[in-house]
């Protein structure tokens, strides 16, 4: 599973996302990377009132900065699921094809339902690169780069699964919709 296995066990995205299940995207044409400042890590604790994040109004923007303001907030929702063990609001974002992306999140309700308790994890943005497809529905990849902070999920009865996070880097395609953009694959890069 490589380096983002440690960090992504414990919400359940690192089975479903190394697995690569979904049909493969055509490879994005290069172009220029867009430095991303370092976002600073959330406390790691889970608030039974914490809202999810709001997309930004610049995310729905069928642009490459638009898909990059997308992801972010998909960064921001992944945070928002280690927090409060809640995937609805990232379900939301994937298409019904996106299998890895099911996965992910069915992982994080399973957590949940074994009363699991998850601290730390949390992933700040490093870089992100989009690239337009030249495919129909004019979908943009996103290929980001991350590091993963340290983890541990807490079950009753005293069973720990430690995590040391690391350096990872994964890519988005995203398809236009309506009302912005929706994941139609992720992918773990080596």
């Amino acid at each position: 599973m490589g380096k983002l296995a440690p960090a992504l066990t414990a919400l359940g995205l690192a089975a479903a996302l190394s697995a690569c299940g979904s049909e493969a995207a055509p490879a994005p044409a290069p172009t220029p990377s867009v430095a991303a400042s370092p976002t600073p890590s959330p406390t790691p604790t889970a608030s039974p009132t914490l809202a999810p994040p709001v997309m930004p109004e610049a995310a729905n923007a069928h642009t490459e900065a638009g898909a990059v303001a997308f992801t972010r907030y998909v960064v921001d929702l992944v945070n928002y699921s280690f927090r409060t063990l809640d995937p609805r609001p990232l379900e939301r974002l994937a298409t019904k094809y996106c299998k890895n992306c099911r996965g992910g999140t069915d992982g994080v309700k399973e957590i949940a339902a074994q009363r699991g308790a998850v601290s730390g994890g949390l992933w700040t943005v490093k870089s992100l690169q989009p690239s337009r497809l030249n495919v129909p529905g004019d979908p943009i990849a996103v290929t980001f780069t991350f590091d993963a902070a340290p983890e541990m999920v807490t079950y009753p009865g005293g069973k720990t699964d430690r995590y040391t996070g690391g350096a990872a880097r994964d890519r988005l395609v995203l398809t236009p919709t309506s009302s912005g953009w929706q994941i139609a694959d992720w992918t773990v890069l080596p």
